[in-house]
């Protein structure tokens, strides 16, 4: 008498729960827009540069004169480059605008280090599916352009960032 009979309900209590994930942090409004957005501009310079004319290999790609970017030191550029690089696949469209995000193959040999390296993901693990997405990692030419654009994602209008000291000197200019 006076013991509990063993139920479903009262049996749960004794289960152990499952870890919650944390939500990630929230976007800026700005930021969600920069994920749902693909200008027109975007997406027609991304189909010129894919496609860029080359005299001999690409004589029906586009010229693309929609960029500050001037082409008439390249075959210099390159000579130059390669006859100090051990790189043999540096190519003219590297050197020029591409994609926002980073060429496609950097990023791609920056998540196999990541993993590698930074996050000890083993070739056998990597191969059953744990990985570092290449498609997660943005590369940019510079630390004002990638503080400007964490600010701009990150932060609404109004909203405050901490700064440490000792600082990066245009730290408060690139935000």
């Amino acid at each position: 008498k006076g013991a509990t009979p063993k139920t479903e309900a009262n049996m749960s209590i004794n289960k152990p729960q499952q870890p919650t994930q944390k939500a990630p942090p929230p976007l800026s409004v700005r930021g969600h827009d920069y994920r749902t957005v693909n200008p027109a501009f975007y997406s027609g310079l991304m189909r010129a540069v894919s496609d860029l004319y080359e005299p001999t290999t690409n004589p029906q790609g586009f010229i693309n004169i929609g960029v500050a970017e001037n082409m008439l030191m390249l075959d210099k550029m390159l000579t130059a480059i390669k006859s100090v690089s051990s790189e043999p696949y540096i190519t003219g469209a590297d050197l020029g605008y591409n994609d926002f995000g980073g060429l496609p193959r950097f990023r791609t040999a920056l998540a196999h280090y990541f993993a590698r390296h930074i996050f000890d993901i083993t070739e056998k693990e990597e191969n059953t599916g744990l990985v570092v997405n290449p498609d997660n990692i943005i590369v940019y030419n510079g630390g004002g352009s990638i503080l400007e654009s964490l600010g701009s994602i990150l932060c609404n209008p109004g909203e405050h960032i901490m700064i440490p000291c000792p600082q990066y000197l245009a730290f408060e200019m690139d935000l």
